[in-house]
């Protein structure tokens, strides 16, 4: 720059001394006047020239000398060499001093401008190596800006070829992106930080040196924040050297942006490239827009880039798995199954990918008849995790019968079954336990199907054969235990996992047996300490430490259940061996076992030594031991603790309080029941139905407290808790157990016009209650009610009507009831209610009806015992019947089939030979 500046301060000065001679010559002598103006114009031109060569190469000439030269640059070349080529200017000039001069100048100013300009060919060569390579693009990025913005420098003289134009601009863009939003990197691995479509290669680190990214806070774009800003700025930059910005470009970019998960600076491109230069997105953008839009939660957008799509042929699988993540996101099954009949018709066919994404979205919904459909349709692309899923589904609407025949399938005709099929299978079997149902016409629908090939398998129709026959007795062993399906997956040469486990020991809520517990404990042993403790779905070691915790908890709640105090020791000695830590919650199901068992001195025990390791007792732990002190009648232990609770800073709940009220039955005080339930409504504690029915049982069975029963129900009415059948039952057996059947009947009666439903329960104490008292036309008529309000009658309900027409002298009425109940419900009487039929024949001296329905007893199949052959015998001998009394002893004593052939003959029961011999 400084030897440029020399060279026209030369060529000026010469200017001016030549400028000067001309004045003096015109006042010396008028001839020459014309050559010195000529000359002058000449040296003019030649500074001109000058001074073009140097803006040609910087670009630094200020704007007010830019606005002098004449637009054009061959304008000056073309006016120096028609002087010289002039006859008369080639003269002058060269005899000149100003030419000599001039030549001079000009000749070094050219020198130096060609040194400059090779000087920036360098550096620019040097700032397009560099931005090839991760570790040098930064520097090479703020060599851009300095040559652009400092000195500026057109590109266009230095970087002719359009294909290095669109790798600088975006290996500038990728280096301003990652300087702007250096988050959308921070998480992506080394060889995967040069995001899809960069044309840096994959340095394993960051620019040394501490080296930083070029500052490009320089590019000021109010309206468009961070990456987006360095993006405007290069764009306008090409715009300005009239650089073309082609696809190319704008799709490496827009796979830049959303590799660095940029997606709404990536929808911004979109509308950049449209808008600004009208440039369409090819098949690969239209894709790479979709994964923007989806994950903007643009979905409307995306689905408008993906129909683009279609236009062009089938998108890609990964395109549409995205789309289908709209589905997902918005519970759209019916979306996704037309997506998949879309593409079924297409050329790329669903995977099984795709396929178990649709599936899951169907058993989500409820909907597992279109789930196992598409199951059907796509066999040949189902896997076990497809398999898996739709077990599960039907896991989880406890649909045994169809998890039975899928997994069926599954062990016939493929896939093969992994152990997470069979851990679903076992959840399935769980909660088929926990929600009583019965088979239902729909296995037998699901297993006709099966015949015909429904949900067939890879290789044919579904199998025929005894083995197939062999698998469903097998099977439809399974899904009554759970135990049968541990053995077949042991059978498959799989080994149990802690899910096994956990679901095993879930299971045991529905009800277990010590059997159940011991095989519980050797699966534990089996897994071992390792398995059950490896880092499992739960992502740290804590939460996975408390999923062993719960497993041993809940196998201590089996323990208390069966009320076996022996395995209950041993699981809490094993918890030591498997590293389990000791909670509150463990101590609090250890007093709970203790306490209904009667051990309460252990419970002590138990609660002094949770206090001497600092172990914090929780609500639950509290409300424990408080149940056990009530369940043995230690209201003082009971009092001590609730004071101990409300010091610890905690308040007791309804649960506790409930507890004490059910202690303050046992102990027969209603009285400090109901200030117990002052305290509640004191304390603003919400009741439960239950709690509102441990008070109402305590206070119906007390003279004193019976008119506080209308106050209850309703403080139950105004909580919004309606009465339940639990309700009425407690009200009316406690209203019959007080002796008092006439106010039973009546507040029966008032119940029933306030809509509330009895069950057979409440039936039956009522009726038992008249029965006792004598009333049996009240009892007959509840009977009557009992059956039009369709509740069912029980072996129960004819013990008593049998009993009552018995002591009534009404055997007719006694045995037609038995028939009528056995006619209309189809009950037959059991051992109970035929006892109770030949008591009131005996009763009454009708021996020869007590012989007949003996023998219908037999028909029936049902074994008389030592109460029905005293009760005959006792008849018999009272009616001096002495052989038919030793007919009875015979067979009493000796059931051979002769004695029961004799006994039939003896005592007239008309019964064929077949009959009789199938008698018990």
């Amino acid at each position: 720059m400084a030897s440029v500046a020399n060279a026209t301060s030369t060529a000026t000065a010469l200017a001016e001394r030549h400028f000067a001679g001309g004045l003096f010559d015109v006042f010396g002598c008028f001839a020459s006047v014309w050559a010195v103006l000529y000359d002058t114009l000449l040296e003019a031109v030649v500074i001109a020239v000058a001074l073009h060569f140097y803006s040609r190469v910087t670009r630094g000439a200020r704007p007010v000398i830019r606005g002098m030269l004449p637009r054009g640059p061959d304008k000056f070349s073309k006016a120096a060499a028609a002087l010289r080529t002039s006859p008369r200017g080639a003269s002058r000039w060269s005899n000149s001093r100003a030419g000599s001069d001039v030549r001079q100048a000009a000749a070094q100013c050219s020198d130096q401008s060609d040194a400059l300009s090779q000087k920036v060919d360098q550096q620019v060569k040097s700032m397009v190596m560099g931005l090839l390579r991760r570790e040098t693009a930064p520097a090479a990025a703020a060599t851009y800006e300095r040559l652009v913005r400092e000195e500026c420098v057109d590109l266009r003289l230095h970087v002719t070829d359009e294909r290095h134009v669109q790798t600088v601009y975006i290996a500038l863009i990728e280096v301003g992106v990652r300087a702007a939003s250096p988050d959308a990197f921070s998480n992506m691995s080394p060889a995967s930080s040069a995001s899809p479509g960069s044309i840096m290669s994959p340095g394993s680190a960051p620019p040394p040196g501490g080296a930083s990214f070029p500052n490009f806070a320089l590019y000021s774009c109010d309206d468009a924040p961070g990456a987006r800003t360095v993006i405007a700025k290069l764009l306008k930059d090409m715009h300005a050297f009239k650089f073309p910005r082609t696809v190319e470009l704008y799709s490496a970019v827009l796979r830049l942006l959303v590799g660095a998960r940029l997606f709404e600076d990536a929808l911004w491109l979109y509308e950049t490239m449209v808008v600004g230069d009208n440039v369409r997105p090819d098949r690969v953008m239209w894709a790479q827009l979709v994964k923007a839009a989806v994950l903007s939660d643009r979905d409307r957008m995306a689905m408008k880039f993906y129909s683009e799509i279609w236009k062009m042929g089938a998108p890609p699988l990964k395109t549409s798995m995205d789309i289908l993540s709209l589905y997902v996101k918005g519970h759209d099954w019916q979306g996704a199954v037309e997506l998949m009949g879309k593409m079924s018709n297409s050329s790329r066919a669903p995977d099984a990918l795709i396929l178990n994404t649709v599936v899951g979205l169907c058993t989500n919904a409820d909907r597992m008849d279109v789930a196992r459909k598409l199951v059907e349709e796509w066999a040949s692309t189902a896997d076990t995790v497809t398999h898996n899923i739709l077990l599960k589904g039907y896991a989880q609407v406890a649909d045994s019968a169809s998890a039975e025949l899928l997994f069926q399938r599954m062990l016939e005709n493929g896939p093969t079954p992994n152990i997470i099929s069979f851990n679903t299978m076992l959840d399935c079997t769980v909660r088929s336990m926990q929600v009583p149902t019965h088979r239902s016409p729909k296995f037998d629908a699901c297993a006709a199907a099966d015949g015909a090939g429904g949900l067939g398998g890879r290789g044919g129709s579904g199998g025929s054969g005894g083995r197939k026959g062999s698998r469903t007795s097998q099977l439809a062993q399974s899904m009554d235990h759970p135990w049968a399906v541990l053995d077949q997956l042991r059978a498959m040469g799989l080994a149990p996992d802690r899910y096994t486990c956990s679901t095993i020991v879930k299971g045991m809520h529905a009800g277990c047996t010590t059997s159940d517990i011991d095989r519980a404990i050797q699966l534990i042993e089996e897994v071992g300490a390792e398995k059950l403790h490896e880092p499992g779905k739960v992502p740290t070691q804590k939460g996975n430490d408390k999923l062993v915790e719960v497993l041993f908890n809940t196998l201590l709640d089996a323990c208390v259940a069966v009320h076996d105090l022996d395995r209950l020791g041993k699981v809490f000695g094993m918890m030591a061996t498997f590293s389990v830590a000791v909670s509150a919650v463990t101590l609090g199901t250890m007093i709970k076992a203790f306490g209904q068992c009667g051990r309460l001195n252990l419970c002590h025990e138990t609660w002094n030594s949770m206090l001497a390791a600092d172990v914090r007792p929780t609500i639950v732990t509290y409300g424990c031991y408080i149940d056990a002190c009530t369940r043995n009648h230690d209201m003082k232990a009971a009092d001590r603790v609730l004071a101990q609770m409300v010091e610890s800073g905690l308040q007791p709940n309804v649960v506790i309080y409930t507890s004490l009220v059910r202690g303050c039955a046992h102990a027969r005080d209603p009285a400090r029941a109901l200030r117990l339930y002052e305290d509640m409504r004191a304390a603003n504690i919400p009741l439960n139905r239950m709690s509102f029915n441990t008070l109402l049982d305590i206070v119906a069975r007390t003279p004193e407290t019976v008119a506080r029963v209308h106050d209850l129900l309703r403080d139950m009415r105004a909580d919004n808790i309606e009465a339940d059948v639990v309700t009425c039952s407690v009200l009316v057996k406690a209203s019959c157990e007080s002796g008092d059947a006439k106010h039973a009947i009546s507040l029966f009666r008032e119940l029933r016009k306030h809509g509330m439903a009895f069950d057979e329960v409440a039936f039956n104490t009522l009726m038992l209650a008249c029965s006792n008292s004598g009333m049996y036309d009240e009892a007959a008529q509840i009977f009557e009610e009992m059956v039009e309000a369709d509740v069912r009658p029980t072996q129960v309900t004819a013990s008593i009507l049998v009993k009552m027409y018995g002591r009534a002298q009404e055997v007719d009425k006694a045995l037609e009831v038995v028939e009528r109940i056995k006619k209309d419900y189809g009950m037959t009487p059991n051992l109970h209610v035929y006892t109770c039929m030949i008591q009131a024949c005996g009763r009454n001296q009708h021996v020869r009806r007590s012989w007949r329905v003996f023998g219908q007893m037999l028909l029936s199949g049902v074994v008389p015992d030592a109460i029905v052959f005293g009760t005959v015998i006792h008849g018999c001998i009272y009616q001096s019947r002495v052989d038919q009394a030793l007919a009875l002893v015979r067979y009493a004593y000796e059931p051979s089939e002769g004695n029961k052939l004799g006994l039939f003959q003896a005592l007239g029961v008309e019964a064929s030979e077949k009959d009789a011999r199938a008698a018990p």
